[in-house]
């Protein structure tokens, strides 16, 4: 061989030790992955920058763990005082027949109306059907600050005529302060309970939370009787001296005749069904 062969065999050589050396790092690679992958730590995704993070979770309220466990009927507020229910149309289709056969039909507060324009669209059917079911009953207004008290008196009055398919007093839901000043609050809240009684021709009786109550309400109207909500096994502790009828110690009772949550309360003291009946002439 002559040396310009042998050079041109000594440069193919030399060409082709890359290739070698490049398809033996392919091959051996891939092995020493695999032998490593195991001490590999995986590290968390990167969050779509499109959706937005899930929110952390709310701890629950007293009143929502009150909500997990059941009412049985066997309890202890009051046991042998006559018991009731108030309603809307959150409680869907009623059948007030099984309702009656239960311990809860000693009374129906049924909501009518509420600021100046809303009627109930359950309203009709429940005191119809109620008053089928041999349940004394009453019609309950909810109360708003942001409405005049002339307005929203004549919605109920829409609602509500008269008291001639009535057994109890009228009932006003106080639960919204509102933003205007306190005095104004007190007085427009007056001047309604005043043309409702001037209208139906008999005091109306206050429903309110407890909070609520010795907030804003103490002292400003001990000539009403209310019916005050504290949701446990506990009374309400209430400031000054009100007629305090009725205790609503439940918002998520469980009943038959009722598919969903209803409220729940009962008498308390000497207080009879007969105080806040509506007097027939």
């Amino acid at each position: 061989m002559s040396l310009q062969q042998s050079r041109r065999e000594h440069l193919k050589t030399i060409a082709f030790w890359p290739v070698i050396l490049l398809l033996s790092c392919v091959c051996v690679i891939p092995a020493w992955g695999d032998k490593k992958k195991k001490d590999i730590v995986p590290t968390d995704p990167v969050p779509d920058a499109y959706l937005p993070p899930l929110p952390l979770p709310t701890p629950l309220r007293a009143e929502e763990l009150l909500c997990m466990r059941p009412v049985l009927e066997r309890d202890i507020h009051y046991v042998g005082n006559i018991k009731g229910i108030d309603v809307s149309r959150y409680q869907g289709n009623i059948d007030w027949q099984q309702v009656a056969r239960g311990r809860h039909a000693g009374y129906a507060y049924i909501k009518a109306s509420e600021n100046a324009s809303l009627i109930d669209p359950r309203y009709y059917d429940n005191v119809r059907e109620a008053r089928r079911a041999k349940i004394p009953i009453g019609s309950y207004h909810f109360y708003s600050p942001s409405a005049s008290p002339m307005v929203q008196l004549m919605n109920l009055k829409r609602a509500m005529p008269n008291l001639k398919h009535q057994d109890l007093v009228p009932m006003i839901d106080v639960e919204v302060r509102g933003r205007s000043n306190y005095k104004t609050f007190i007085e427009n809240l007056r001047q309604f309970l005043l043309s409702v009684e001037k209208h139906y021709g008999v005091k109306p009786i206050i429903y309110t939370g407890t909070n609520f109550y010795n907030k804003y309400l103490a002292g400003c109207f001990e000539d009403y009787m209310f019916m005050i909500a504290r949701y446990g096994d506990e009374p309400p502790c209430l400031e000054g001296n009100p007629k305090f009828v009725i205790w609503q110690y439940s918002d998520c009772g469980r009943i038959p005749g009722i598919n969903h949550h209803v409220d729940l309360s009962t008498f308390v003291d000497d207080y009879k069904l007969k105080d806040i009946m509506v007097k027939k002439k």
